[in-house]
């Protein structure tokens, strides 16, 4: 199964961009995913970047968190322009955000920079969403979430019409038996979650949080951007980098929210994280990817 889903040359991008932009450059391309390409470019003396998806609806939620959760603290790129090249072929172009990834910093870099990335967190977990509603991945034609509780949105997982499980299990790569058991793991952990709510991520870290001087310069990426329980985003950094106790080391920033059932939580979230990531893995027939993810996921299960 192909893992790209976009093709276009760089040639027919600088002539799609010149109609707007003036002495156009492709520079290079970002680091591709499954979903989706970026490229930076420059115009004149500023650098862009335009990314390029068959769907329009993750480019419509950055720019949905940029109007509604960007601040001084929590820097989120503008967007200046979105819509589409040719038939089911979107885009979108923001400013470019100076910074390396995350994903790019040593042990020491990272301990360094560690203190504003958990100001920066604590900054999106106590973002207002008193206008949206509902809980779980929230859509970006009004800002509500669909689930009626977060405990709902975390076992509904195992109806997801994106993953298509039974479809995976016969026609792909994901066994059976660890959706069953991990699922329920989950179940049994759900009884310990809580109905607080606060805005969410999703997938914050790594390649979607850029860093310079020792600070955060921008929050990328807001597709999986939810409502729900804060620890979700903690659980996520925990599952991708062992390096430290993101658990532990975050927990003492949360002193005015509620911390109980803490580890329960942070558990359930990270089984979670699994499926869903072996899931997409799956889905694009990146076997690779599945297997390597699949040895982090059952080391949590053996707990």
């Amino acid at each position: 199964m192909s893992t790209r889903k976009i093709n276009i040359s760089t040639n027919k991008i600088e002539d799609f961009l010149k109609a707007s932009f003036e002495n156009v450059k492709i520079i290079s391309e970002f680091s591709g995913n499954e979903n989706a390409r970026a490229f930076l470019f420059a115009s004149n003396d500023k650098e862009y970047v335009i990314k390029l998806d068959s769907h329009d609806e993750d480019f419509r939620k950055d720019k949905y968190a940029f109007e509604h959760f960007s601040s001084r603290e929590l820097i989120i790129p503008k967007v200046f322009k979105q819509g589409k090249i040719e038939n089911d072929l979107y885009f979108s172009i923001s400013l470019k955000i100076d910074g390396n990834i995350l994903n790019s910093l040593n042990l020491n870099e990272l301990n360094l920079v560690f203190p504003h990335l958990a100001k920066v967190l604590k900054k999106i977990h106590d973002a207002d969403i008193s206008q949206a509603s509902g809980y779980g991945i929230w859509n970006v034609a009004d800002g509500n979430a669909p689930h009626q509780t977060w405990k709902d949105a975390i076992l509904g997982i195992d109806k997801s019409s994106y993953f298509n499980w039974e479809k995976l299990f016969m026609e792909g790569i994901y066994e059976k038996d660890l959706f069953d058991k991990a699922y329920s793991q989950i179940s049994d952990l759900a009884k310990f979650l809580n109905e607080d709510r606060s805005l969410i991520h999703g997938d914050f870290g790594f390649n979607n949080v850029l860093v310079e001087a020792e600070k955060v310069t921008g929050v990328l990426d807001w597709a999986l951007s939810r409502y729900g329980d804060f620890i979700y985003d903690i659980a996520y950094l925990a599952f991708w980098d062992d390096r430290l106790d993101y658990g532990k080391i975050f927990r003492k920033n949360y002193k005015d929210k509620n911390i109980e059932n803490y580890d329960e939580r942070m558990l359930c979230y990270m089984l979670h994280i699994g499926l869903t990531s072996s899931g997409f893995s799956a889905k694009w027939g990146n076997k690779k990817q599945y297997d390597e993810t699949k040895q982090i996921f059952i080391k949590l299960l053996e707990q």
